[in-house]
């Protein structure tokens, strides 16, 4: 995603995100990351691999071909 995209969602995470760190409620990222001025206000991001794991599935499906 565009970096311009997910600035536009600023305004709208960063005051959930705050409420979230002031009930002392930690926030995961899963499969997305957003762009926020206080890094703090999550835990961490997990997302996968992409690019990776296309070359794996692209690796394997060579090799278990039928022919």
């Amino acid at each position: 995603m565009p970096s311009s995209s997910r600035r536009s969602w600023r305004p709208a995470w960063e005051p959930v995100l705050k409420e979230a760190k002031e009930a002392k409620i930690p926030v995961f990222l899963l499969d997305r990351s957003i762009d926020v001025k206080d890094k703090d206000l999550y835990m961490t991001t997990v997302t996968a691999n992409n690019v990776l794991e296309g070359q794996l599935i692209g690796e394997w499906a060579g090799q278990n071909r039928r022919r």
